[in-house]
């Protein structure tokens, strides 16, 4: 795209990751797990979706804030095609423009739906409404499959 520049920077460790992405990102488009890298240190987060083949004309570019049911990427379909949007460029000019309060909302998204607290808080309130349980499993399922009797042959050798 006309508006980006890429840079290859190499392989950054996790440990300066942090800083390279604070002292040198003004804002991180990405896809998956690596987003949450930048948003969660509130760097505006542009969220990429992905394709099995080229990415259509009119492809709608979108915040990860504006993600749907903790999404970190999806499967890019006609819902995602809007021909002749200006949703990169409408991101661009909110960067420029309300830069701050997208890296605010950034920042709480990441916080509210991906941060370690927030992950381990929904994941106990699950397990509190859950109704099955471990014995509720019929013992057949349980039992060792061919496939798995082979395996573990192997395995042994």
């Amino acid at each position: 795209h006309d508006s980006f520049k890429i840079i290859h920077e190499g392989v950054i460790s996790g440990e300066n990751l942090d800083r390279f992405l604070l002292d040198k990102i003004d804002v991180l488009v990405a896809m998956g797990t690596s987003a949450l890298e930048g948003a969660k240190l509130g760097v505006p987060t542009v969220l990429l979706d992905f394709s099995y083949g080229n990415v259509p004309e009119g492809y709608r570019f979108r915040m990860l804030f504006e993600s749907e049911y903790y999404g970190l990427a999806d499967l890019i379909d006609d819902s995602h095609i809007e021909t002749g949007n200006k949703s990169l460029e409408q991101i661009i000019e909110n960067i420029q423009v309300k830069y701050s309060d997208l890296s605010e909302k950034t920042f709480d998204y990441c916080a509210r739906n991906h941060s370690i607290s927030s992950v381990c808080e929904k994941f106990m309130s699950a397990l509190e409404e859950a109704t099955f349980h471990y014995g509720d499993f019929n013992p057949e399922i349980l039992k060792r499959g061919w496939i798995r009797k082979m395996y573990e042959l192997v395995r042994e050798k």
